[in-house]
């Protein structure tokens, strides 16, 4: 069971990585067509979540993508990774707390 919730994560962390360079590539485009202004804010946005997230510990930064990118509840999340809701939901409250620290001290830079 731990494998396959391994192997779903590995999958899950490639497929962001493949959607972030398209969106990458997406916003050099949008840079040299409206001379950059608010594509340059959207990357320095998306830098700053990119960062606090990976302020995170693994499990906590999982659960979090599962649930806001993934859209999955927090029973489907629980049953990926073999973990009780209620332990779920309490990583995840970890998770959120860590990341609201994070990302407000990469945006008051």
């Amino acid at each position: 069971m731990t494998a396959i919730a391994r192997h779903k994560l590995a999958d899950h962390f490639r497929r962001l990585a493949r959607e972030e360079n398209r969106r990458l590539r997406l916003v050099v485009r949008e840079i040299a067509v409206d001379g950059g202004a608010r594509a340059w804010r959207l990357t320095d946005e998306r830098e700053a979540l990119s960062q606090a997230l990976a302020t995170l510990p693994a499990l906590q930064r999982a659960v979090l993508i599962l649930h806001h990118a993934d859209g999955l509840s927090v029973r489907e999340i629980a049953v990926q990774l073999g973990k009780t809701e209620s332990a779920t939901e309490s990583l995840m409250t970890r998770a959120r707390e860590a990341f609201r620290s994070s990302y407000s001290e990469s945006t008051d830079v």
